[in-house]
């Protein structure tokens, strides 16, 4: 496991050494505490204007790694929607009901896929 601010470089390393990833990331544009889960080949998200705190957006690096080969075989991408973005602790009831629904379903997928193997 492996947390990170969408550092590219560090993403691009990691994207390179992985056969399966598992992303997880706030989104704008959606309801407080949606989950949309897209899974490789189709990982697009809702497009809103270029706001993020990061560098590049995760889409973007994504379309970068993929444009570099560096893009795992397998993605798995969750996106929680979030509104309040700013400085502070803590996140809305919704928020942490979106995140929760993602830890069960992260949890299941990674059960049936040790059980394939």
């Amino acid at each position: 496991m492996f947390e990170s601010a969408a550092d590219v470089s560090v993403l691009l390393d990691l994207f390179s050494q992985a056969d399966r990833v598992i992303l997880i990331d706030a989104v704008s544009g959606i309801p407080d505490g949606k989950v949309l889960c897209r899974r490789s080949p189709d990982l697009a998200l809702p497009s809103q204007p270029a706001t993020s705190s990061h560098a590049l957006s995760l889409p973007q690096i994504l379309d970068l790694a993929q444009a570099l080969g560096q893009l795992p075989r397998t993605v798995l991408l969750y996106g929680i929607g979030g509104s309040d973005f700013g400085i502070g602790e803590g996140v809305s009831e919704s928020v942490a009901q979106g995140i929760h629904s993602v830890v069960q379903r992260i949890w299941k997928e990674l059960q049936q896929t040790d059980s394939q193997a």
